[in-house]
Formats: C-alpha cells, structure tokens, sequence
C-alpha cells in the first residue's frame, strides 16, 4: 500500500508541473514575474488514498490578475481602489494629454505639476498625488483556464504513476 501512496505523490507532482505549466503560458505578462513564479507545491493528504497539490503564485497581484479587482472584481466587492505611496510621500505618474478631467472626476488630488518635454504636440507633465482611486483592473484568468485545459490528462497522469510504482513493486520481490 506503501507503494501506491508514494505512486499518488508522484503523480500528483506530476500532474501539477503540467497544470503550472499551462499557466505559465497563459499568465499575463508584463515583466515576466508572474509567470516564473507559478508552480506546484507539495502534495497532501486528505484521507487515507487521497491527495491533492496547490498549484499557484506568491506574486501579491497573481489574484487580481486571475479573478480581476476594483470594479472589474469578479469576487468580493466591486469599488474603486484607494492607492497611497508606501514607499515615499507621494505618488508620482508622467503622461502626456490632459488633467483637468481626472481632477473634475475626484480620482486624484494634485500635490504639484511640473512641465517636462514637448511631446507629439502635448506637454507630458510629471504630476505627484496625495493618492489615486484606482477603478481596479480586468481579470486575465490564467490558472483556471489551466486547469480546465489539463483537466482530462490528470487523472491518467497520477493512475499510470501509481500503475508504475505497483510494477515496480513485482519486480523488487
């Protein structure tokens, strides 16, 4: 039995390499951070034949990727997002175009605006907030598509590792 439990923990490492695989080249990228930090973890029981693996990311964002946040939420509550500098006093943002609407919509409290450069006919001005209220971002689901892909593979993925891991055990003895 010893032996068809162990061919379950294989095949469960197994079977979540592939699923963090898929994610892998599913997940949103910008910097590719998100995408090298998926994968599977350690198996665990739960029950006497019965296992499962965790297939996921420590990114702090990996979630508001997967299931969307701020107002795009497709879990908990949908509002806007208030985000403050922790790093520093203020936060600080370069763009080319207008900021008289984002002031008139309440998004934003202006500290100070400085003109930077001419840019194809508009000033980009280097502007520094007290805070943003954010809308949030649009969910970019990664590992649940993943899952629904690989879904039909992983069964047969951990039966042919605990098949070989029984084999094993007629040729040892």
């Amino acid at each position: 039995m010893a032996l068809a439990v162990a061919g379950n923990q294989r095949g469960l490492i197994l079977a979540g390499n592939v699923v963090a695989q898929s994610a892998q080249g599913k997940a949103p990228r910008k910097t590719g951070r998100l995408k090298r930090n998926i994968s599977a973890g350690q198996p665990f029981s739960v029950g006497q034949y019965a296992g499962r693996i965790h297939v996921g990311t420590n990114v702090e964002y990996g979630a508001a990727q997967e299931f969307g946040s701020g107002l795009y939420s497709t879990i908990g509550p949908r509002r806007k997002i208030r985000i403050t500098a922790r790093r520093a006093k203020v936060l600080a943002f370069e763009w080319a175009g207008k900021l008289n609407a984002m002031q008139a919509a309440g998004n934003v409290k202006v500290i100070r605006l400085k003109r930077r450069t001419k840019a194809q006919g508009k000033f980009a001005f280097l502007s520094f907030f007290a805070h943003v209220d954010s809308p949030g971002v649009h969910p970019h689901p990664y590992l649940r598509p993943a899952l629904s892909e690989k879904r039909a593979i992983v069964p047969t993925i951990i039966w042919r590792s605990i098949a070989g891991a029984l084999r094993g055990m007629g040729r040892s003895g």
